[in-house]
């Protein structure tokens, strides 16, 4: 049978072995919920039908987070922790795999930085390159401006100047 509750009562409690608060719920209307925190405990979770809207901060603690889906679109910053030890992506698509325009200073500390180009070109009032050891290898070499070689030039092979004002 059915039970009725006053709308205006502030407390409705049950010590039923068996009721609505003990199984599972089918609800097939809206639902609306406000309260300062849902509690879900489960093995396993699903939301499915059409968009699931978040319209908060949310937060995921879980090792793994699994997205199947042929698209994730994020419409503001991601914040990767600056703790995690690893990021990876292997989508065919993505910031690793399309030009990247940064109008920033960029500070890259790593043991070996590869840029792979078919044509490389480093421009600025100032690019200065400062190591150690610098290897340049190619066929050719064109410098085109005064350049001012500050300590010994050292050639594995034969020289060749040539040019208004080439001088040794």
């Amino acid at each position: 049978s059915n039970v009725s509750v006053n709308a205006s009562a502030s407390l409705f409690s049950s010590n039923a072995g068996t009721n609505i608060f003990n199984t599972p719920l089918d609800i097939n209307a809206n639902m609306d919920v406000d309260n300062t925190l849902n509690h879900i405990t489960s093995s396993n979770t699903a939301i499915d039908g059409g968009d699931l809207n978040i319209e908060s901060n949310t937060y995921i603690g879980a090792n793994t987070l699994t997205v199947n889906g042929t698209s994730v679109g994020i419409s503001s910053n991601v914040s990767i922790n600056s703790t995690a030890s690893f990021f990876s992506s292997n989508a065919t698509t993505n910031i690793f795999n399309t030009p990247v325009d940064i109008n920033a200073n960029i500070d890259t500390d790593n043991v070996l930085t590869d840029f792979t180009s078919t044509t490389f070109n480093l421009s600025g009032s100032t690019a200065l390159v400062d190591s150690t050891t610098m290897n340049i290898h190619g066929t050719n070499l064109d410098i085109n401006s005064a350049t001012n070689i500050d300590g010994t030039l050292t050639t594995t092979n034969t020289v060749y100047l040539k040019g208004a004002n080439a001088t040794i």
